[in-house]
């Protein structure tokens, strides 16, 4: 995830999915992270992902019993918060997982900070979308 880090004027935004062991346990613990595929869509300030390289990885993911739980990606900027096309990207994302989560982690990757700046929320459906951004103690 790092090694994609928007550095530079005009590099381009990566990510990819998040996966756990334990995705229904208190105790999340993330043990792989995917991506970018070379079949994904990307731009200084955009990240498609290829659908059928997401669900090609999820399987793969699945057959070694990790479940997605999120998704990740970078943006230019030191402090990253989720834009307009994020949020809309994580509603649906949520719907697509059709019930099996009621939330699901959205980890942002900024371009300083020595370690780098990583933002991460937690996104859930209650009472409609709600994004919690979560806080290292």
């Amino acid at each position: 995830m790092y090694l994609h880090t928007q550095n530079y004027k005009g590099s381009l935004e990566a990510g990819g999915e998040v996966f756990s062991r334990t995705p229904h346990e208190t105790g999340l613990v993330v043990d792989f992270i995917a991506g970018p595929d070379m079949r994904d869509k990307r731009g200084p300030c955009s990240f498609i992902p290829d659908p059928t390289a997401a669900t090609e990885m999820r399987m793969l993911q699945f057959d070694q019993n990790r479940h997605a739980v999120g998704l990740w990606h970078t943006h230019p900027e030191r402090m990253p918060q989720p834009s307009n096309k994020d949020k809309r990207t994580g509603e649906l994302y949520l719907k697509s997982l059709d019930g099996q989560l009621d939330s699901y982690l959205m980890l942002i990757l900024g371009n300083s900070g020595d370690p780098l700046n990583l933002c991460v929320w937690s996104v859930s459906e209650s009472q409609g979308l709600s994004w919690i951004r979560l806080i290292e103690k």
